[in-house]
């Protein structure tokens, strides 16, 4: 028998940390390509390098996500402008002329929307519209039905993941923050009268344990998490994930509605698509609204061939008998998408719509007569007029070259 410290010892060990060290390593390796597929899962269809037939994407369609995601980019700034501001002053949510206090150059319309957060919301869910349907609908005008069913299926299943995820762990980051006793002292400044003359926004509550704490998080996470309450949810660890649960219910209705209108023609669907975004906007749900207009700019675009160059190539075309065989109402349809002039202008109407301040609006000079217009039991007045400005905006931007060429 060998002894202990004997040369076949030390093989046999040697060996032991072989097997374990390969253990370890295919152990990690499939941790690493567990949590790639997970975060590629995770990631928006929109953004991936395959278009919808898993061909090489288009440049048009590169430029088509990067003028959205520049768009999408500048709204989060403006909306850090806003959250920034409205802490130490109400006058970000009072438009030119509402009192004596506000005849400031700043409050003007256009000037003003540029630190005013309401507007840069409906941004976020119009785009947020656009996006989402663009690969069902492209799916269901070349009728594959299957693979339009499998995507959406797909897109139901992981809107939550990648909406909630994100939320939960920043709610986590904070309650670790306020144990740890770096709320202790903007607590105390919260309260002291002299600096926050704004908006007082909701603030972590400071419990004795951490117990207390994390029981606390927990019913924030279960409010948060709530898709049948449809009121907005301002938590007190993160207020401004209010819209995280608006983005999921309304993605929710966008996918039942492009299920719903799957085999139906393009007109029919885009028609009943309208009708029901005037529907939601009457009930004062906008949110709804901007993401059903986002589906409807999506198909409108589409058959323009706005991102696929189709518009441009038939407007080269020579052959007359080519240009009679399209539709009378295409050909207008394609009129007016090139009509420049036409795009301009409903981007200073959507503008000036958009600049309608958030507190109000009805007692400011040049939106008491556009107030009118608003039902007296709609849910926030201002919305309306904003929530259709920012469908104008982004459509005209979208249209407009001197922008598309930035992309």
């Amino acid at each position: 028998m060998p002894q202990y410290g004997s040369p076949h010892d030390e093989i046999e060990n040697r060996a032991f940390e072989i097997v374990n060290g390969l253990f370890a390593n295919a152990l990690v390796r499939g941790l690493i390509r567990y949590i790639k597929a997970a975060i590629a899962g995770l990631e928006p269809s929109f953004l991936r390098d395959a278009d919808i037939d898993t061909v090489a994407v288009t440049a048009e369609r590169k430029n088509a996500i990067s003028l959205l995601d520049g768009l999408r980019g500048i709204a989060c700034l403006l909306v850090f402008n806003y959250h920034f501001i409205f802490t130490y002053t109400f006058q970000s949510d009072y438009g030119f002329g509402f009192s004596e206090e506000n005849w400031h150059w700043h409050q003007l319309p256009y000037v003003h929307m540029l630190y005013s957060g309401h507007i840069m919301v409906d941004i976020f869910f119009v785009i947020s519209g656009y996006v989402l349907s663009y690969k069902p609908l492209k799916l269901l005008r070349s009728q594959n039905w299957d693979q339009a069913f499998h995507t959406l299926a797909s897109s139901t299943f992981r809107r939550s993941m990648r909406l909630y995820i994100p939320s939960v762990v920043g709610i986590l980051c904070v309650f670790l923050a306020v144990r740890m006793g770096a709320y202790d002292f903007s607590t105390l400044i919260r309260f002291d009268g002299q600096t926050i003359l704004g908006t007082n926004e909701e603030h972590p509550p400071i419990f004795d344990t951490w117990r207390e704490q994390l029981y606390d998080v927990y019913c924030t996470i279960w409010a948060l998490t709530d898709w049948w309450h449809w009121d907005f949810y301002y938590n007190n660890y993160n207020p401004h994930l209010w819209t995280i649960a608006i983005e999921f219910r309304s993605s929710m209705v966008l996918f039942l509605v492009l299920l719903a209108l799957t085999r139906i023609k393009s007109r029919w669907r885009i028609g009943i698509a309208v009708w029901l975004s005037a529907m939601f906007l009457r009930w004062s749900r906008w949110d709804v609204m901007l993401f059903l207009g986002g589906m409807v700019m999506a198909e409108l675009d589409m058959i323009c061939g706005v991102w696929e160059g189709e518009k441009e190539r038939l407007q080269e075309a020579t052959d007359l008998e080519k240009q009679v065989s399209i539709p009378l109402d295409k050909r207008l349809l394609f009129w007016l998408y090139d009509c420049e002039p036409l795009w301009w202008i409903v981007l200073i109407v959507g503008g000036y719509l958009g600049s309608t301040p958030n507190r109000f609006p009805e007692f400011t000079p040049g939106y008491v007569y556009l107030l009118e217009w608003v039902p007296d039991d709609f849910i926030e007045r201002d919305r309306l007029w904003q929530a259709i400005g920012a469908l104008m905006m982004i459509w005209s931007i979208i249209h407009l070259k001197v922008f598309r060429n930035l992309s």
